[in-house]
């Protein structure tokens, strides 16, 4: 069927016929009267033919462009990731210079006061104190 159709839309075109805008059937230019009419009587069939040729011509171009935007984002999203790795790298290497204290390495507080022993008891105090002075 695509063959018949290339083969009539070559006669189409070399005749002068094409669509306008909205996708009606332009007779204008055909100066044979029975092209014309033959044209006309199979109205439906030369439209057809004539968006066919023009959605062949359209689609690898769509498809094209679909592909690239498909690339570019692909990209973005590689150098996006890329910056976001550099950043973390960055952050580990910093972390991996810094030097610890005692306080920062075992998660502790020094304003609090619970890593101090307890001041001892004074003699006496307790029940169970077995000391004399």
């Amino acid at each position: 069927m695509k063959r018949n159709a290339r083969a009539f839309l070559k006669k189409v075109q070399k005749y002068g016929a094409k669509l306008d805008d909205y996708g009606e059937l332009d007779l204008e230019d055909i100066r044979d009267e029975n092209v014309k009419k033959y044209l006309q009587k199979n109205q439906s069939l030369v439209k057809m033919t004539l968006m066919q040729a023009d959605l062949e011509f359209e689609y690898p171009q769509k498809m094209e462009k679909m592909m690239i935007r498909a690339d570019v984002i692909e990209m973005a999203n590689k150098e996006e990731e890329k910056l976001s790795f550099a950043a973390f790298a960055k952050e580990a290497e910093e972390a991996r210079k810094r030097v610890l204290t005692y306080e920062e390495y075992f998660q502790l507080d020094p304003r609090k006061d619970g890593h101090i022993r307890p001041p001892k008891k004074s003699a006496g105090s307790s029940k169970g104190d077995t000391t004399y002075e």
